[in-house]
């Protein structure tokens, strides 16, 4: 295998520790990294190499033994540089990254940009600039954190600027919620069990709810959550590519521009209701970083239609909030009501795709009831996904990770699906202008709201 290495802007941050370094561990205690390796933390705080090792296993729950650990971090370095304000950092940083054992041979490189995204033109330039990437070598490939610019105007802009600089292929704009397992499985259910696929239309389906609901508040994010929201930081990009996978056509294989071409298509086609609910939990003005009087949202809900014959007149609700009391992801399919023989209207049969806490498919459907009357009784039929599975399954970014090395975008975001994106999300800050942030106190308040909006329980 050829030599691989990792350098990591903003390596001090919070999905360093949490994500990157731990994926790459597991990478290294599965045999997945070659003999030689290194991962190159970039950060402006003053550490020495072992400092920061120090700083990534305290925030890691260490799963190899000691001795692992030991091995592993021969290969993590530390450099400092201030991206933000030191262009000829650039230089000094190919000179260093020149020194490592292995440079001579031929090796790939992954450059993976966790900064805000008002630093992504600055690094993506000074990298092509200092000849770290070269446009069409695709020996050497950036991944772009979400969210890929702060609005439409921006995202425009970054590519812009980053065509002149990489090739497509060479941009990896990441969404962790495209590696989790269950938002992947939501295709292989669909299209590998005619079961689903034959009655995955509107003919039979009511609705469909996308939730991702947090129990925890903006914490340590809250300086850039505040410049965000909760439509731009979940709906723009992980609900919407969520709903894509949900409502798009067969493609003609698996091939990544097959699958994101089908994705594109559902964008293309997504009408925004004209019911919203934004609103802001109790205490968000108090948490450190936030200015006094924010009108920034920290729960999103919308009503959204895709307009192809397949979905026409199909309500698509999404929802995401922190502050919700408990943490949930899913996607619930509910189909429309059938009237069983003698005139009984019996519950409606539903299919809950959960990803978070447990991921498995759950189908709600109706059997008699036991005795001698002929009631009918909802029962369920549940495949648990993470049950009986000992060791760890892989997490998000691994996948992601493991398949930006092997080139392989199909779980990556193309640009034209990230400006369909952030069109519909600029249809939704418009709309937002007008209304009242609902203050809420937990989910029930948020529930109660959006029956009033939509006269449908969503949470």
């Amino acid at each position: 295998m050829k030599p691989i290495l990792f350098v990591i802007f903003g390596a001090t941050g919070n999905l360093t520790y949490k994500k990157l370094l731990p994926a790459l561990f597991r990478f290294y205690l599965q045999n997945y990294l070659p003999p030689v390796f290194f991962i190159v933390g970039i950060g402006r705080r003053d550490y020495t190499d072992d400092i920061f090792t120090e700083e990534l296993i305290s925030h890691m729950t260490l799963e190899g033994g000691e001795e692992d650990w030991q091995r592993f971090k021969k290969s993590i370095r530390y450099f400092k540089f201030d991206f933000g304000s030191d262009p000829e950092g650039f230089k000094r940083l190919g000179s260093f990254l020149a020194s490592l054992p292995g440079a001579g041979e031929e090796r790939d490189t992954l450059f993976y940009l966790a900064t805000e995204p008002g630093f992504f033109p600055v690094i993506a330039h000074g990298l092509a600039m200092s000849k770290l990437v070269t446009k069409g070598d695709m020996s050497s490939k950036i991944i772009f954190e979400k969210p890929f610019g702060k609005n439409l105007q921006t995202a425009i802009e970054y590519n812009r600027s980053f065509n002149k600089l990489l090739d497509e292929k060479q941009i990896f704009r990441i969404d962790h919620y495209l590696g989790k397992e269950m938002i992947q499985n939501i295709l292989t259910v669909r299209f590998t069990n005619t079961i689903f696929e034959s009655i995955w239309d509107a003919g039979s389906i009511e609705s469909v709810k996308i939730l991702s609901l947090e129990s925890e508040g903006v914490a340590e994010r809250a300086g850039y959550y505040d410049k965000t929201g909760a439509f731009s930081d979940m709906v723009q990009n992980h609900l919407l590519q969520t709903l894509c996978l949900v409502a798009m056509e067969k493609p003609k294989d698996f091939s990544d521009d097959a699958i994101r071409g089908k994705k594109l298509d559902v964008l293309n086609r997504i009408r925004l209701g004209e019911e919203f609910l934004f609103g802001q939990y109790d205490g968000y003005l108090s948490e450190n970083r936030i200015p006094p009087g924010s009108r920034t949202e920290t729960m999103a809900a919308a009503r959204m239609f895709v307009d192809t014959p397949r979905w026409q007149g199909v309500p698509f609700y999404v929802a995401t909030g922190k502050k919700m009391g408990r943490k949930l992801i899913y996607v619930l399919i509910t189909f429309k009501e059938t009237a069983s023989p003698g005139g009984i209207r019996p519950p409606k049969n539903k299919l809950k795709i959960s990803v978070y806490p447990d991921e498995g498919i759950h189908l709600v459907f109706n059997g008699k009831a036991r005795g001698l009357t002929n009631e009918i009784e909802t029962v369920q039929m549940n495949y648990c996904r993470s049950c009986g599975v000992f060791g760890n399954t892989p997490e998000a970014y691994e996948k992601l990770l493991m398949d930006a090395l092997h080139g392989d975008a199909t779980l990556f975001t193309r640009w034209d699906e990230i400006e369909a994106q952030w069109r519909i999300a600029e249809k939704a800050e418009q709309a937002k202008e007008s209304l009242l942030l609902l203050i809420y106190k937990d989910a029930k308040e948020v529930d109660r709201a959006l029956f009033e909006l939509w006269g449908e329980k969503i949470l």
